[in-house]
C-alpha cells in the first residue's frame, strides 16, 4: 500500500472517485444477486422485475467500465510522471554518484523496475474492484443469514492467513529475482561491450557463456519458478477454499438445519459471484508485489530528489580571471582487499585565455583530473576557486555551465544548441562542418545531425563541433587527437588550437604528441595521481595563428 499512496500524490480525489464508483458496482452486483434470487424464488414473474433487473445488469456494466477505465487511466499517468520523475533524479544526480552505481543497476531500474510499476498499476483495477465486491457482498451475507456469514468470516479469516504465508514467500523470491537483475544485466553489458573480444577467442566466449553467464540466467530461472510456483499455489488455494466454503455451508444446513434452501441459494449465487472478482484480486497481487520490490530498488538507488519548481539559472561570468585548485584530494573507494587510486594534493591555476597541456601516462589520473577541474567529482579535500568564489554545492551547477568537454568516453547528441540552449545558426554549423572536414559525411537539418554513426576519429570531430557550438568560455579535450589521421591532427594543433585561442577560448588538452607541446603556455604532468608545473627551457619551433574566415563584418563566434 506504501507504493499506492507513495506515487498516487497528487491524484488522490481521482483515485477515491474510482474506488467509489467501484464500491457502487459492488453494490449493483449484489443488487443482480438478489434480485435473480427473489425472481427464482416467486411464484410469479412480472414485467417489472425483469425490467429492474435488466436495468441492474447495464448498471453494473457501466459502473465497472467508468471505475475500471478511470483506474487504469490514473494507472498509465502516474508511470508517466514517475519515469520523468525518475529521469529528472538522474539528471540532478552528480557524476560521481551514477559511476559509482554503474550503467547496469540504474539501466535495470528505468526498464524492469518501471516496467513492473507499470504493471502494478495496470493490475489495481482488479484489486480495487475485488475489495469493492468483496465488501458488499459481505454486507449482503449478513442480511441473508448470520449463521452463514459467521461461516464464511471464519472460512475467509483461514484462507487469508494461508495465502499471506504464501505471498510472503512469493515476495521474498520476487526480492531475490530483483537483486540477481543487477549481475543479469551486468553480464548483457559484457556480452555487448566486450563483442569483440568475444568474437575473437573462441575460449574466451565458451568461459564467458559457462562460467559467467549461465549461472546467472540459471540462477534468475531457478529464482522465477519458485516465486511463481508460490503464486499459482496461493490462486489454487483462493479458488479451492471459495468451493470447500459452499461445500461446507450444505453440511452445516444439511446437519443442523441452519437456514432455509433460499437463503442457501443466494449463498452459493453470492459466493459464485464472488469468485472472479476475488480470484482477478489475487491474481494481481503478484503485480502489485513485485511493484513494491521495483519500487524499493528505485528508492535505494539514492538518487538526488528532483525539484519541481524551475530553477533560477545565474549569468555566467565572462570575465573569470583565474581557476585555481588548491590541495585538492580525491580518494576512489577501496575493492575487495586492495585500497582505491588516490588523486593529489593538485594545486593548479588556469588563466583565462591560456592553452594548457596535460600529459601523463595511462592510468596516471589524467581523467580523473579532469572531472575534478570541471566540477563533476567533488574533493574531498582541499577547494576549487573560481573568478574569486569557493565553488560548493551552491554555485556548482554556475561552475560547470562554464565548460565544453570531450572526454575519451564522450557521448554524441544529433540535436545542436548554442550558448542559450537553442537551435545554431545554420551558417556556423555550415562553417564548422567545413572546418572539421565532415562536410561530406554528415547534414544537419532543424538543429539535428544526420547521423553519428562514423568513425571514432570523425566522431570526435562531431564532439568537437558541438563543444564550439556551445560557445562556453574553457573547452576540456581528453585525448581529442589520438584517433585522428596524421595530417588532421596536425591541423588540430596547429590550426584548431591557435584559433580557439585567438578567440578568447581557455583550453585545456589532454595529449601525448610531444613534438606539438611548443603550442602550449603551460604544460602539466600527472603522475600517479599529482599534478606538478613542467618547465621548459626553449622552443625552436615558432606557430603560426591560423584563422578560419567566416564573415568580414562579425567576428565568428567559437
Amino acid at each position: 500500500m506504501l507504493l499506492v499512496w507513495t506515487l498516487l500524490r497528487g491524484s488522490s480525489f481521482k483515485f477515491f472517485v474510482a474506488v467509489i464508483l467501484s464500491a457502487l458496482s459492488g453494490g449493483c452486483g449484489v443488487a443482480v444477486i438478489s434480485m435473480i434470487g427473489r425472481v427464482t424464488s416467486a411464484d410469479a414473474i412480472t414485467g417489472q422485475d425483469v425490467v429492474l433487473l435488466f436495468a441492474f445488469i447495464f448498471m453494473l456494466f457501466g459502473l465497472s467500465f467508468f471505475s475500471q477505465a478511470m483506474l487504469t487511466s490514473l494507472g498509465h499517468h502516474v508511470v508517466y510522471r514517475l519515469r520523468l520523475h525518475l529521469c529528472r533524479r538522474i539528471l540532478k544526480t552528480s557524476v560521481e554518484r551514477i559511476d559509482q552505481l554503474g550503467q547496469p543497476a540504474i539501466l535495470a531500474s528505468l526498464t524492469k523496475d518501471v516496467t513492473a510499476i507499470s504493471q502494478a498499476f495496470n493490475s489495481l483495477p482488479f484489486v480495487v474492484y475485488g475489495v469493492a465486491v468483496l465488501l458488499c457482498c459481505y454486507g449482503y451475507l449478513i442480511q441473508l443469514s448470520v449463521p452463514f456469514f459467521l461461516s464464511t468470516l471464519v472460512m475467509t479469516i483461514l484462507s487469508v492467513v494461508i495465502a499471506k504465508q504464501l505471498m510472503s514467500a512469493s515476495r521474498r523470491l520476487k526480492r531475490e529475482v530483483r537483486e540477481n537483475d543487477d549481475a543479469l544485466y551486468d553480464r548483457y553489458a559484457g556480452l555487448l561491450l566486450g563483442r569483440n573480444e568475444l568474437k575473437l577467442s573462441r575460449a574466451r566466449r565458451n568461459r564467458f557463456f559457462e562460467d559467467s553467464l549461465k549461472p546467472i540466467v540459471g540462477k534468475a530461472l531457478g529464482l522465477e519458478v519458485r516465486a511463481d510456483r508460490y503464486t499459482v499455489l496461493n490462486g489454487s488455494w483462493v479458488n479451492t477454499s471459495i468451493l470447500l466454503l459452499i461445500a461446507a455451508i450444505i453440511l452445516i444446513h444439511t446437519l443442523f438445519g441452519i437456514g432455509s434452501k433460499e437463503q442457501l441459494m443466494g449463498f452459493a449465487l453470492t459466493i459464485l459471484y464472488l469468485r472472479s472478482p476475488l480470484a482477478g484480486m489475487i491474481g494481481s497481487l503478484p503485480a502489485l508485489i513485485q511493484g513494491s520490490v521495483a519500487y524499493n530498488k528505485v528508492q535505494q538507488l539514492e538518487l538526488n530528489e528532483a525539484e519541481d519548481k524551475p530553477e533560477q539559472e545565474r549569468a555566467l561570468t565572462q570575465n573569470w580571471q583565474s581557476l585555481q585548485l588548491r590541495e585538492v584530494t580525491y580518494q576512489y573507494p577501496s575493492e575487495s582487499d586492495e585500497s582505491g587510486f588516490s588523486v593529489g594534493p593538485i594545486n593548479f591555476e588556469l588563466k583565462q585565455g591560456e592553452l594548457v597541456f596535460w600529459v601523463g601516462g595511462n592510468g596516471s589520473g589524467k581523467s580523473s583530473c579532469a572531472r575534478l577541474v570541471t566540477g563533476l567529482y567533488h574533493p574531498h579535500g582541499g577547494e576549487v576557486l573560481f573568478a574569486g568564489e569557493k565553488i560548493d554545492e551552491t554555485n556548482r551547477d554556475w561552475f560547470l555551465s562554464h565548460f565544453s568537454v570531450v572526454f575519451a568516453d564522450f557521448y554524441l547528441f544529433k540535436q545542436l544548441i548554442n550558448e542559450t540552449g537553442h537551435r545554431p545558426d545554420e551558417v556556423l554549423v555550415e562553417h564548422y562542418l567545413n572546418a572539421l572536414a565532415l562536410e561530406q559525411k554528415v547534414t544537419v537539418s532543424e538543429g539535428k545531425l544526420s547521423s553519428t554513426k562514423l568513425s571514432q576519429g570523425q566522431r570526435k570531430r562531431l564532439a568537437l563541433l558541438l563543444a564550439y557550438l556551445e560557445n562556453r568560455s574553457i573547452i576540456l579535450l581528453d585525448e581529442w587527437a589520438a584517433d585522428q589521421d596524421p595530417s588532421f591532427r596536425k591541423v588540430f594543433y596547429t590550426e584548431l588550437l591557435p584559433e580557439l585561442k585567438a578567440r578568447g577560448k581557455t583550453v585545456i588538452a589532454i595529449t601525448h604528441d610531444d613534438h606539438y607541446f611548443y603550442l602550449a603556455d603551460k604544460i602539466y604532468r600527472i603522475h600517479q595521481g599529482v599534478m606538478s608545473l613542467h618547465e621548459e627551457e626553449s622552443y625552436d619551433d615558432q606557430v603560426t595563428t591560423v584563422v578560419f574566415p567566416y564573415n568580414d563584418k562579425e567576428d565568428m563566434k567559437c
